[in-house]
Formats: structure tokens, C-alpha cells, sequence
């Protein structure tokens, strides 16, 4: 059960990042500065560590979960 939570978590977080990537605006000033802090190479590398992490960490409290309830 743990894997397939971590699973999800890292599912729905690339396709989060890839769907955002694929939706990006540019019109005025401030869209195109916001496109070019939040597309960067290095922001998108972050989120998906990031989305990584979380998905270890739900892997992890839902085995202490179960490892609690005696599941």
C-alpha cells in the first residue's frame, strides 16, 4: 500500500509540473519574467526533486501507519 501511495504522489506531481510547463503564458512584463523564474531549468530540476521527496516521505508514514495498526 505504501508504494502505491508514493506512486501517486509522484504521479500526480509530474503531471502537475508537466501540465503547468505545457499552460505558461506570455504576454506583459511581469508574465514573461514569471515564465523565465518559474520554466527554468534549475526551478523545474527543484520541483521535481521535490515531488520526489514527497513521494518518499508518504511512502514512509503510510508504512509507519500500517506498521502501527498491525495492518
Amino acid at each position: 500500500h505504501s508504494y502505491r501511495n508514493g506512486y501517486w504522489v509522484l504521479c500526480i506531481g509530474v503531471w502537475f509540473l508537466m501540465i503547468h510547463l505545457l499552460l505558461e503564458d506570455t504576454g506583459d512584463w511581469f508574465n514573461f519574467y514569471h515564465n523565465l523564474v518559474f520554466t527554468s531549468p534549475a526551478f523545474v530540476s527543484l520541483l521535481l526533486l521535490l515531488f520526489f521527496v514527497l513521494a518518499d516521505v508518504t511512502n514512509f508514514v503510510t508504512q509507519l501507519y500500517h506498521y502501527r495498526r498491525g495492518i
